[in-house]
């Protein structure tokens, strides 16, 4: 029977022995009071650690029976954690959510018997492990303010980021899509003229959360804006996961009924009813 790690990691990055039954081949651990840091950090394995021969950068050392400079056995996994931090810290993800991932919320909701919260995590597992081996089937997660649907939007960022080391993004869609974009027609803007590469941006990452999209009050040239940045999406087959207080019908009067359209071809709809702080107490 496979367990939550294994179906998680079966596509991930490998970087020392898969028989550690700490790491399971990963070469790298969560520490969630690693580094000082309040969102934790990742730190080599020991299966790694004890063989370090070179603790600094360039991570290299000479090897006297080879007679030559040889990059040191944890050489890649130290790589690998100094990837996962600039990815994390470009992906814009909310201070709140940075440092939760997917196997201590699955294993505390097991415990519960929270069936709502099981179902939910586990459509988000089948969607990371479906991301490593090429499938861009993402999330319409919905439900009421509250439920949860944010926080576990950003544990697929950070589980993605932690096992393919892949760009992402977390954008809320007034904010970081819609206000952005607007304001770069405002000759007085810092973004002006910008429209056309921030739009590129959102289209081309490999996984972006676009969070709290809402059906009411949306303009003409929003809707346009926000089905062009989906349907180019598509066209790149990108990872897009979406949260929305509304079910994914709601959208079907926007764009002529093409939003919806293309939601129904890119990602699962789950709808979560549990309180949030029933994911926050699973991690």
């Amino acid at each position: 029977m496979s367990t939550v790690a294994d179906r998680l990691e079966m596509y991930a990055i490998k970087l020392s022995d898969p028989a550690c039954p700490t790491c399971r081949g990963l070469g790298l651990v969560f520490d969630p009071q690693g580094g000082g840091r309040k969102t934790g950090d990742f730190e080599l394995c020991k299966c790694l650690a004890s063989r370090v021969k070179a603790p600094e950068p360039p991570y290299e050392y000479y090897d006297e029976t080879r007679n030559c400079i040889v990059p040191c056995p944890a050489k890649p996994a130290r790589h690998a954690i100094e990837r996962i931090r600039r990815l994390t810290e470009a992906a814009r993800i909310p201070p709140r959510y940075m440092g939760n991932y997917l196997g201590p919320a699955m294993d505390q909701a097991e415990q519960k018997g929270d069936e709502s919260t099981l179902m939910a995590l586990d459509n988000a597992m089948g969607t990371i492990s479906s991301f490593g081996k090429g499938d861009a089937y993402g999330l319409f997660l919905h439900g009421p303010p509250g439920s949860g649907k944010t926080h576990l939007a950003c544990m697929v960022l950070n589980e993605i980021i932690r096992l393919y080391r892949k760009p992402a993004l977390f954008a809320k869609v007034h904010r970081d899509v819609l206000s952005k974009v607007k304001s770069t027609f405002n000759t007085n803007s810092e973004l002006y003229g910008e429209g056309r590469r921030i739009e590129e941006e959102l289209a081309e990452i490999p996984v972006l959360v676009i969070d709290d999209l809402g059906v009411k009050a949306m303009t003409g040239f929003e809707s346009q804006l926000i089905y062009d940045i989906i349907d180019s999406r598509y066209d790149y087959n990108r990872l897009t996961i979406i949260t929305s207080n509304d079910p994914m019908d709601s959208f079907k009067e926007i764009a002529q009924g093409r939003v919806t359209s293309r939601l129904r071809e890119m990602c699962r709809e789950v709808f979560l009813d549990s309180p949030d702080h029933r994911l926050t107490h699973a991690l």
